[in-house]
């Protein structure tokens, strides 16, 4: 055969060995994982997304369990039923351990309107503590306006929950500020993935929302990697997932 044949079929065959499976011809996430790896540079982390693309998010059919677009929620963070809940391990420095029980009182209040169990030892809020210290001196008041800024900047999203597991990113900044930049960012998010479940979205990667330019690169990104996916695409695409993908192209150049 000519060498111009040659070339083609050679051609034909990288191709063939680089396209993505169809996700049930994949015997195990560990053969999903090594065709990612083997993937050939440069390239490697387009291809990643392009593999993503072509089985997962953009799709018109509603997808099942076993989606590879898990491999990028597993690859780039665990899902929100992974993170474990507070243990026994998860011990306080002595001295925060000592302001809770001096102020056991503000303790119950910021429980109770966050809608958490109160136990004696203050277990549910703990990691909380951990997480913002400066929670124990903030008055209720003030996170009670942080809940009424989110339910109403994200209605129908947990905002009991969205502070309770994220209290630095909704407690730090003054309450204007956390309406402004957490408003824009959610219109952003509904906007450029009209269709998708942004409130699952939010709630599973709440850090999106204080990315600022990141996430409109991010959503142009998105946007040029799927160019057909429609509001009937995002609608079938897990809300992880999509978290996920746009939580990547944030940080590409």
């Amino acid at each position: 055969s000519s060498p111009c044949l040659q070339k083609q079929r050679l051609s034909e065959r990288h191709v063939a060995r680089s396209s993505p499976k169809e996700p049930r011809k994949y015997a195990s996430l560990e053969d999903a994982r090594r065709r990612l790896q083997d993937v050939p540079r440069p390239g490697l982390f387009s291809s990643f997304l392009n593999f993503v693309r072509d089985t997962s998010i953009g799709s018109k059919k509603s997808q099942p369990w076993w989606s590879p677009g898990r491999l990028m929620q597993i690859l780039l963070r665990p899902p929100r039923w992974w993170q474990r809940p507070v243990r026994d391990e998860d011990e306080l420095p002595q001295g925060l351990v000592a302001d809770m029980e001096a102020k056991r009182e503000h303790m119950k209040q910021l429980a109770g309107l966050l809608l958490l169990p109160v136990s004696s030892d203050m277990a549910s809020l703990r990691r909380l503590v951990k997480d913002f210290p400066q929670v124990l001196d903030m008055p209720i008041g003030e996170v009670a306006v942080r809940l009424v800024i989110l339910k109403d900047v994200l209605p129908g999203c947990d905002a009991c929950y969205l502070i309770e597991r994220y209290p630095r990113l909704f407690l730090q900044d003054d309450a204007s500020t956390m309406r402004e930049r957490v408003g824009t960012a959610a219109s952003k998010l509904r906007s450029a993935l009209a269709g998708a479940r942004i409130n699952a979205i939010i709630e599973d990667d709440p850090e999106l929302l204080f990315f600022g330019s990141k996430l409109d690169h991010g959503l142009r990104q998105l946007a040029d990697l799927w160019p057909t996916a429609d509001e009937q695409c995002f609608a079938n695409s897990e809300p992880h997932e999509l978290a996920c993908a746009v939580r990547a192209l944030c940080f590409t150049k």
